[in-house]
């Protein structure tokens, strides 16, 4: 039996919040600075050195096409978890 994950699950139930997530995340990968600061915001400790460090590493993985699902990938991560 092939499981999705837990977050596919969770965006496939609900067809709008998955299209404003989407936005969201290539929000984030246009406007990297401007998605930390929001994220960010909600406590000063937050902003740091090292958070932005791994903020601008983190959205280098961000997908450009949130569309292009590699399936074998995703059931390959699920066998191993």
């Amino acid at each position: 039996m092939k499981l999705l994950p837990l977050f596919l699950l969770t965006l496939l139930a609900t067809p709008v919040m998955m299209a404003e997530e989407l936005t969201m995340m290539l929000d984030w990968i246009a406007n990297p600075a401007k998605a930390f600061d929001s994220l960010t915001s909600s406590s000063a400790d937050l902003k740091d050195d090292l958070n932005a460090k791994v903020w601008v590493d983190t959205v280098a993985h961000f997908a450009t096409d949130p569309t292009a699902l590699d399936a074998a990938r995703y059931e390959d991560f699920g066998l191993y978890m």
